[in-house]
């Protein structure tokens, strides 16, 4: 070649380049010898020999690298644009939700404004309204305890001029009924047999001394009328007295049942008292 041209590697430098190239996709399958091109090199101290097939493959490879660089550049290009696209509507869609969000809020915001100026006032009369029932309450209360207060001196002093009545009209109380006990029997047990009374019922209301003094009251279930006993044990000589302490029937200063004496019966001989007991209490007309 001349001198003028550069190197092989240079080769669009050679005016037949594209002859040479298309010869080597051409006869790229043949087997036939290929004729060597001599090239100077660039400092001129050594000589090569170049192959043209290899210069034309390597060419091709160099378009083939060119054609799908290209190619990448117009996908990337092509992306790009889709992207953009995409971008644009989420940014469009962002703002249009943040704006219809910033309007809710804003609403929602203004709506309970209103809602708590408008209920204010009425929590206010209402805390106020259970502040005067809450002090109605106390004052109700502390004249419920003051009427009970008074009403309980009512009937204590009731019950001390009634105690002051008798005590100046006092007949000498009769002696109380006594019961002989068997060994075996205990108070428990004559409580037991009153109850076995033919309409009535005995309520244990008090315990005094342990257990010497029992009161004991005995309820007609008809008339409702009461009799209240005192029933006292006596561990020395083992006997049971009975002594009747109030009788809610007519004409009780007069009754049989109160001026009646000492009774001494058995145990066994319970049916006695019941049918003197039931006679007082039959004696209280009916209302």
């Amino acid at each position: 070649p001349p001198n003028c041209y550069k190197t092989v590697s240079d080769f669009s430098y050679w005016p037949p380049a594209r002859q040479l190239m298309a010869r080597a996709r051409t006869k790229a399958t043949a087997s036939v010898a290929v004729p060597a091109v001599r090239s100077d090199s660039r400092n001129g101290d050594d000589n090569r020999w170049v192959s043209l097939d290899s210069v034309a493959t390597k060419s091709a490879k160099m378009i083939e690298v060119f054609d799908a660089r290209e190619e990448l550049r117009k996908i990337i290009a092509e992306k790009d644009i889709q992207y953009q696209d995409v971008l644009s509507k989420y940014t469009a869609l962002k703002e249009s939700t943040m704006a219809k969000l910033n309007s809710t809020i804003d609403r929602l915001s203004s709506e309970a404004s209103k809602l708590q100026s408008g209920t204010e006032p009425a929590i206010e009369h209402l805390s106020k309204q259970i502040d005067d029932l809450k002090a109605q309450l106390k004052a109700t209360e502390k004249t419920t305890m003051e009427n009970t207060m008074l009403k309980n001196e009512t009937v204590a002093l009731h019950l001390k001029v009634r105690s002051l009545e008798k005590k100046l009209t006092e007949v000498p109380a009769p002696p109380p009924v006594k019961v002989i006990r068997a060994d075996n029997e205990t108070v428990q047990s004559v409580v037991e047999l009153y109850q076995c009374l033919l309409g009535m019922q005995v309520i244990p209301v008090s315990i005094e001394d342990g257990t010497n003094t029992f009161k004991c009251r005995c309820v007609d279930r008809q008339t409702r009328r009461v009799v209240e006993l005192m029933i006292t044990t006596s561990e020395s000589d083992d006997e049971v007295e009975c002594c009747p302490t109030r009788v809610d029937i007519a004409d009780s200063e007069n009754s049989d049942f109160l001026k009646h004496g000492p009774i001494l019966f058995n145990i066994g001989d319970m049916s006695r008292f019941t049918k003197k007991l039931l006679q007082a209490i039959q004696q209280t007309p009916t209302n």
